[in-house]
């Protein structure tokens, strides 16, 4: 059922490769967030694996895949990518791993120190509610290690409705 949920954007068009929704589970998993890998290590352990989230990740990541190729409603993935998966292993190369993980922390509109954010945010104050006290939000799931983003990152970021 996991598979079939984090296959959903891939066959609305929404992405060509699950790991690029950060909105499904797995999306999520490769971006860091450390509730969807237990939930992953879980679904692992269910296909007779166990271990560390890179084993887990190759592994389900090779699992998608397969289903993609298999499913009776068929996918929008093709069969060269399938094959490249599974050639792979199911590992993500670094490169795609830190898209991931930039593309997360993104969508937090600004990102930089504490001091930072809070002057863009002050700057750009009447963009945001008036219950709105600060603009520094720390990113979640990960060790971040004093970086800040603007926008909580579980929402969609802000549009001006400045002109450019």
């Amino acid at each position: 059922m996991a598979a079939y949920i984090d296959l959903n954007p891939v066959r609305a068009g929404l992405v060509k490769d699950p790991k690029a929704y950060h909105f499904c589970g797995y999306g999520e998993a490769v971006a860091g967030n450390k509730m969807t890998r237990r939930g992953m290590k879980l679904i692992c352990q269910i296909l007779g694996h166990d271990g560390n989230w890179t084993s887990n990740g190759s592994i389900y990541r090779k699992h998608l895949f397969v289903r993609a190729g298999t499913g009776s409603k068929g996918c929008a993935i093709n069969r060269d990518k399938i094959q490249e998966v599974l050639e792979k292993g199911g590992k993500l190369s670094k490169a795609e791993l830190l898209h991931c993980k930039v593309r997360y922390l993104s969508n937090g509109v600004v990102l930089g120190g504490k001091a930072f954010v809070e002057d863009i945010f002050q700057k750009y104050r009447g963009e945001f509610g008036a219950k709105r006290k600060n603009g520094a939000r720390k990113p979640r799931f990960g060790q971040w290690e004093g970086l800040c983003t603007m926008r909580d990152l579980r929402l969609k970021p802000v549009t001006l409705s400045l002109p450019l």
